[in-house]
């Protein structure tokens, strides 16, 4: 077959008729033939353009078609053809994927990076030639910019991990001649660490191909056995290792070598500068720790020996989440020479080398899954050493005490060590000295000499001795010896009985972890939580950890100590140094003159309750008071229960100042605790700090000091415990916390890195990280979307493609008005920004555009020129001086015509003159003669905002005669006043229309919607709480029962969260969604009832937390109640309850939100599907008698995304209304007119629980701006109610509930705390502690009241729920009346309302009960 045939073949045929034969063909002629690359790359890109199509409706292929075939059938015989169409794009899809799959089948495994799509290149574009010929470049070249080499895995030098793109070339897997002198990393810009640990890891059945082990690896030496296997695992070749083999090239600064083998405990590292090195090896038994040694080369140059132990991981990797997350990392640090190994983010090895290895072997047998050499940014910092408080150089001149065998003495040597020598004792020696320092501590020793006679332990005297007594030299307690492992016929530390000199073990240490020591080593001694715990070390800066079974303690030690052992010879055992380290977060809450009191109380004192109050006396004869350092002192000899524990802790946070202090307290305490064997208390205090750490990290995420999520990570895995059970760590609420922040503040590579190493940690169960962590997807694909990292993950892509609520249907017209008008005023060309907008064409009115400076506003070309005339005063001052007599000329013309049309015109395109101002006051004067006195009013406000002179007493007459108070101070126009036929002076025009202002006041009565409270109204002090007869029980929807989970979990009183009412005078109307409710609050009875049917009843909790608040408009009650299908309007006489009508029964349109009332029209948002997963926002208008849904106006189009929280709210203000829907905003005017819209991107509920304390919706009204803030939103926004423009921001994700507290400060409320909220600037001003167990809690005239649980503290004893008043200036606390209520499970109490002249609340003593009773203050 020629090229043109395989062309052809490419284009048009299909996947099934391809035979081997032709595919063979295909492979042949692509690497030489550009046309066949060019026709192969044209079906690729029609592929990517189908796929991300498809791929915005969140549908797979097989989803899109089954969609496809239901929408089918109802569509008539006329749109068949466009199914068709539709599977053939499909079947093109599949073509095109089957050929590039056959194609790819004979390759070599491509690298891991290209196979995980999660990782991709910022704006590279991967050939399709490439793709399917590995050796189109030849070896040694160099990549083209933007293209990739996906059949070259990491596997060589050059290889790389398809991985996160940046602005600088991203890595690319290729072919690279192999440099015998050092390893040449990845020609990319550096990563960062966390981008380092976010790469992909291999499959199971990846593995170097034989070439690409041979550019890594070679034979150690002809002598060492070294076999290279090779096989098939099912269609994949393995190359296995299997003996010794020598890394082909030095280790460069800067770079991290990652890699993944098989069965990793079979296989030693060996790095060697000179003679010296280290070997690593992760032992598979024991809780499987990494172990590096310290050894010389033997005679070979390449076998270690003589090892002894340098550094471990303290099981830090086995007790986290490391211990699945598969790659390996290691790097020289060439700042502080130590040779360094991470899994993920455990530094499982931090050992000291002279300087970079000059060889590096691999000993074992090992399939390696991928190798790649990656250029680092900059390196993980060490976890910070101890401080050190006291270095004793000469620990001679200490007050040493001691108990000698007659072979034994205590010899002071004249450098300043003190020595411990013995002869063929005939029994123990030992001396010791009290631990220099103070506070709660730890001693490190250097020692010399040492042999398995000798032992280092700490003690404490046994008693104070009497007065002219000499005291007793203390006895040794616990500590460790020295003991002989005959297979390296070497010493090894371990915790054991201090004289037990004579035990022996047998142990490789490259196969089993042995703690092998020198005659020098150092040794690390820590009592705390009733345990002793060491480490070992060859330098005194790296330390290993010994293992810790047996080694209780016996009391607070103060006692540091050496000894040696009845054994015969000769032992010289030398103290070189002492150095005394201190817990820093523990210690330093007190002065040291006060730990030097406490360190003067003996144990028997400290030891007798945790709880002791009596001062103690000291040596002196003084006494000290008992207090958190002597409760800490105590607990360093002592265990404890886990409230024990968490009591001191939180004693101690309380104490410390700053963020980091607390945190280093609590790790403190971790140091402290005794955390092996794990037991019930340890376990749960280990959660505990991980949850308090959690919270501090929080704290931060919204400040300048905020950490990044990854450094979070090392931080939580790298605790100083040393327990070896496997714990959780990963919290889904503080990933949550950081990854919504990171959105908020569109951190997208951190986004990225952080979902990608989530991903890696939980790869072997995916299905359990999505139940854990179901943000990832999300997130992710919000991140994909927003940055140039090409990931192609199906998780993102369905997950993160849809993410916004808003479907943007733009207006090209409207975009190139707005940019012109931009582009005019930002040259200061005012004349051509007033000329272009005079000549405005009337079908632009209506289009949205795009803003520049914030992607997330949509504007209309009404809101374009109303915010250029706010932005630029010399706009409208040069409409008014150069266009005043064409405005007036084109107002008059077509008034004079009746032309409505050039009249509205005319308020566009000369917007705030007077001429619009007449033009608005003129099509006000035509609505107000039909009737339409709601349309009037909106056009009389928008003319008042220009209006001058007599034209504006004019105008304020109007709007006085709609009960509309006018603005400003005007005097009274003395003209007569013609509307339509009729001519009136001012005061007669408002004397003869008070029957139209009486019946607006009739159909729009006022009522306090929602239970707020008079502003006048304060809480009686004094009063009580009285029972009414008034009792709810009704029904609350189907399926009860199942309550979601967030709601379950978080104690929500979901049934008072589902109460809404409207109160007028002496009556109030209660909607629970279900049934509806006339009380008498005078009488304290209820008047009428009125259910849905109960075969239509809907589900209790479907549209969680939407209430449905009654609406009063002349003689009725208008509310929506839920039904099966959805929500239905219901219509009923106010006083007999009768129903008069229903309306969406059928569920025909969605009612997205309660109806309100605007100078007598009643309005609705309802939704209509107009396309799959789509639908259209409108503004319908309700019939007050028939309850038929009219003149639906479509504002924009939603995804169905909307009914996760079913969020719906107007707000009328003026003559615009606000509308929210949980992500959109936006604003139009009454007559459907849509002015501005802007996204809010909020977090669907099933991936944080938070939103089950939220506000469902709220917007607050504050002059000419409005702040808004939603359940699920990431931030409140400030914006101008004109034209939407953004005026400030603050987090919300932490947000429960906001409300203006006076006319400038907004009240915020979070979960611990209400924050005090510049309006204006959005800065907080103060923040006040939340009182603790608050059911609810409501705003008065001079405070806050809330409602608080106070459960029983002794056994008879009932529960109350207690009133208290809180001052949210001062934080001030003070308890008022409070109510006993029988049972143990949470009451109900609240929602809060002020009714005639009282204060009622709703209470049961059951929250979970269909039960309320209404109490009242008196």
């Amino acid at each position: 077959m020629n090229d043109q045939d395989l062309i052809v073949l490419v284009q048009e045929s299909p996947i099934d008729d391809l035979t081997l034969d032709q595919i063979r063909h295909l492979r042949a002629r692509l690497p030489e033939s550009p046309e066949l690359r060019d026709a192969l790359s044209e079906r690729l890109q029609m592929d990517h353009h189908l796929v991300d199509a498809f791929g915005a409706s969140g549908d797979t292929p097989d989803q899109f078609v089954q969609k496809v075939m239901q929408r089918k059938q109802r569509q008539n015989a006329g749109s068949r053809w466009i199914f068709s169409l539709a599977i053939a794009l499909l079947l093109i899809v599949g073509i095109v994927a089957g050929v590039y799959y056959q194609l790819q089948a004979p390759s070599e495994p491509s690298d891991i990076a290209t196979n995980d799509p999660s990782l991709g290149m910022q704006g590279a574009q991967i050939n399709p030639v490439t793709l399917d010929n590995p050796m189109h470049q030849m070896p040694g070249a160099s990549p083209m910019p933007g293209k990739s080499d996906s059949n070259n895995s990491d596997m060589s030098p050059g290889a790389t991990e398809l991985e996160e793109p940046s602005a600088d070339p991203e890595p690319v897997e290729q072919d690279q001649p192999f440099e015998q002198e050092t390893l040449v990393p990845r020609d990319v810009a550096p990563l960062t660490f966390a981008h380092l640990t976010s790469l992909p890891e291999a499959d199971r059945r990846d593995s170097l191909t034989r070439s690409q082990f041979d550019t890594w690896l070679t034979k150690a030496s002809d002598k060492l056995p070294a076999e290279i296997q090779e096989y098939r695992d099912g269609d994949r070749p393995q190359t296995k290792l299997k003996g010794w083999f020598r890394l082909k090239g030095q280790l460069p600064s800067m770079a991290a070598l990652r890699f993944e083998m098989s069965e990793l405990h079979r296989v030693r590292f060996h790095f060697y500068c000179g003679n010296q090195g280290v070997s690593i090896v992760r032992h598979e038994h024991d809780y499987s720790p990494w172990y590096a040694y310290a050894m010389t080369a033997g005679e070979d140059g390449i076998q270690p020996k003589n090892l002894k132990l340098q550094a471990n991981d303290g099981y830090r990797e086995h007790r986290g989440p490391a211990r699945h997350y598969q790659p390996i990392a290691f790097f020289f640090d060439d700042a502080t020479s130590e040779l360094v190994f991470y899994r993920g983010d455990v530094e499982v090895i931090r050992t000291p080398l002279p300087s970079s290895p000059d060889r590096i072997y691999v000993e074992g047998e090992s399939v390696i899954r991928h190798m790649n050499l990656w250029p680092l940014e900059s390196l993980p910092e060490a976890q910070p050493a101890y401080p050190q408080q006291v270095a004793i150089n000469r620990p001679a001149d200490l007050p040493w005490q001691s108990k000698l065998a007659e072979q034994a003495m205590l010899e002071k040597n004249a450098d300043g060590s003190i020595s411990l020598v013995s002869k063929n004792p005939e029994n123990h020696s030992w001396a010791c000295v009290p631990i220099p320092g103070y506070g709660l501590r730890m001693v490190e020793l250097e020692l010399t000499g040492v042999d398995h006679s000798h032992g280092v332990f700490l003690t404490h005297p046994a008693k104070t001795p009497k007065e002219g007594e000499t005291a007793e030299v203390p006895a040794p307690q616990d500590g460790l010896v020295f003991n002989r492992n005959r297979k390296t016929d070497e010493l090894y530390a371990r915790f054991s009985y201090i004289w037990d000199a004579l035990h022996e073990v047998d142990r490789n240490p490259l196969l089993h972890p042995a703690t092998q020591v020198g005659q020098h080593v150092w040794v690390r001694l820590l009592a705390g939580g009733g345990q002793i715990r060491g480490w070992i070390s060859l330098d005194g800066e790296h330390w290993a950890l010994l293992s810790s079974e047996d080694n209780d303690t016996k009391g607070a030690y103060n006692h540091v100590g050496i000894s040696t052992a009845k054994v015969e010879g000769e032992h010289h055992l030398t103290l070189q140094k002492m150095v005394v380290r201190e817990l820093p977060g523990l210690t330093r809450l007190f002065p040291k003159e006060h730990w030097e009191k406490v360190d003067q109380v003996s144990w028997k004192e400290l030891g007798e309750s945790p709880y002791a109050s009596e001062p103690f006396t000291l040596s002196d004869g003084s006494k000290l008071p008992a207090d958190l350092a002597t409760r800490l002192r105590r607990y360093s000899g002592v265990n404890a229960s886990y409230d024990h524990i968490t009591e001191l802790s939180e004693e101690a946070l309380q104490a410390a100042s700053s963020n980091a202090d607390k945190r280093q307290v609590i790790k403190d305490m971790l140091a402290l605790t005794r955390t092996w064997p794990l037991d019930y208390h340890e376990k749960r205090f280990i959660s505990w700090c991980e949850e308090r750490l959690g919270k501090l990290y929080e704290e931060q995420l919204s400040t300048p000091d905020r950490p990044d999520y990854a450094s979070f990570r090392r931080e939580l895995l790298n605790l100083p415990t040393m327990n070896r059970d496997p714990m959780g760590y990963f919290s889904q609420e503080r990933f949550n916390a950081a990854m919504l922040m990171a959105i908020q503040q569109q951190r997208w590579n951190e986004i990225l890195d952080s979902c990608e190493t989530m991903r890696r940690y939980y790869s072997y169960d995916p299905r359990k990280m999505r139940s854990d962590f179901p943000i990832i997807n999300w997130a992710g694909g919000i991140a994909v979307r927003h940055s140039n990292r090409a990931n192609q993950d199906v998780d993102y892509l369905t997950e993160g493609r849809s993410t916004s609520l808003l479907v943007e249907d733009l207006s090209k017209e409207a975009y190139n008005i707005s940019a012109e008008l931009n582009a005019a005023l930002e040259s200061d060309a005012i004349a051509d920004a007033c000329r272009l907008i005079t000549q405005i064409p009337e079908s632009a009115a209506e289009g949205l555009a795009p803003s520049g400076s914030d992607p997330d506003h949509l504007f209309s070309v009404t809101a374009a020129i109303q915010m250029a005339v706010q932005n630029h005063e010399a706009l409208q001052h040069q409409m008014e001086k150069e266009h005043a007599d064409l405005a007036q000329l084109r107002v008059n013309s077509a008034i004079q015509r009746g032309d409505r049309k050039i009249v509205e015109l005319v308020t566009l395109q000369f917007f705030d003159t007077k001429a619009a101002a007449e033009a608005h006051l003129w099509l006000g004067d035509q609505a107000t003669s039909s009737g339409d006195f709601a349309s009037s009013l909106q056009h009389y406000i928008k003319a008042a905002r220009s209006a001058e002179g007599e034209l504006k007493s004019k105008v304020d007459a109007r709007l006085l005669m709609l009960g509309h108070l006018p603005s400003g101070d005007q005097a009274e126009t003395t003209e007569p006043i013609s509307i339509g036929s009729t001519t009136l002076s001012a005061n007669s025009l408002v004397d003869e229309t008070s029957v139209i202002r009486s019946a607006q006041a009739t159909s729009q009565e006022d009522a306090t919607a929602d239970t707020n409270p008079l502003a006048q109204a304060t809480w009686p002090e004094s009063a009580s709480l009285q029972p009414t007869d008034i009792v709810l029980r009704g029904s609350w929807g189907r399926e009860q029962e199942r309550v979601p989970t967030a709601v379950r979990d978080s104690k929500v009183d979901w049934h008072g969260q589902a109460l809404g009412m409207t109160s007028t005078g002496d009556q109030t109307y209660l909607s629970n969604r279900f049934e509806l409710w006339k009380l008498d609050l005078k009488d304290n009875k209820e008047i009428w009832k009125r259910s849905e049917k109960d075969k239509d009843r809907g589900k209790a909790h479907d549209y969680p937390y939407a209430r449905c608040v009654p609406l009063l408009v002349g003689d009725m009650v208008v509310t929506r109640m839920l039904h099966e299908k959805g929500f239905a309007l219901y219509g009923f006489d106010r006083e007999s309850g009768d129903q008069r009508w229903v309306t969406n029964l059928d569920g025909q349109m969605v009612l997205a939100t309660d109806p309100i009332s605007v100078q007598g029209r009643v309005l609705i948002m309802t939704l209509r599907e107009v396309s799959q997963s789509t639908y259209a926002v409108r503004l319908s208008r309700v019939d007050l008698s028939t309850g038929e849904i009219l003149d639906s106006h479509p504002l924009f189009r939603i995804r169905d995304t909307w009914f996760d929280r079913g969020i719906g709210h107007v707000v009328p203000h003026r003559e615009q209304l606000l509308i929210d829907l949980g992500g959109v905003l936006a604003s139009c005017d009454i007559s459907g007119h849509l002015q501005w819209v802007r996204k809010q991107l909020t977090f669907p509920q099933k991936i944080d629980s938070r939103w089950a304390k939220q506000q469902l919706s709220n917007i607050e009204i504050v002059g000419n701006q409005a702040i808004s803030f939603h359940a699920g939103t990431l931030r409140l926004e400030c914006f101008d109610i004109a034209t939407g423009t953004l005026r400030w921001t603050m987090p919300g994700t932490n947000v429960q509930s906001i409300q203006m507290l006076d006319e400038k400060t907004l009240l915020v409320e979070e979960p611990e705390q209400w924050l005090l909220v510049a309006a204006d600037s959005g800065k907080v001003s103060s923040q006040t502690t939340k009182p603790k167990d608050l059911l609810s809690w409501h705003r008065t005239q001079d405070a806050l009241v809330g409602l608080t649980h106070q459960p029983p503290t002794e056994k008879d004893q009932k529960a109350t729920i207690q009133v208290v008043r809180m001052d949210i200036h001062t934080g001030e606390v003070k308890p008022l009346q409070s109510i006993e209520i029988s049972g143990k499970e949470l009451p109900a109490a609240g929602p809060l309302f002020y009714g005639p002249d009282q204060w009622y609340l709703w209470q049961f003593d059951d929250q979970n009960k269909d039960e309320r009773r209404l109490m009242v203050v008196q």
